[in-house]
């Protein structure tokens, strides 16, 4: 539940600061997999 509520404080907090994007779906940035990747080789 904890989850499910931070999700939505970052959509709102989004919205308020005239951003359109979600923080849920920037979790998955394809440069931070591939960061991550590159930084344990």
């Amino acid at each position: 539940m904890d989850r499910l509520i931070g999700r939505f404080e970052g959509y709102k907090n989004n919205l308020f600061n005239g951003k359109l994007d979600f923080d849920s779906i920037e979790d998955h940035s394809m440069d931070d997999y591939k960061s991550l990747c590159m930084s344990l080789l």
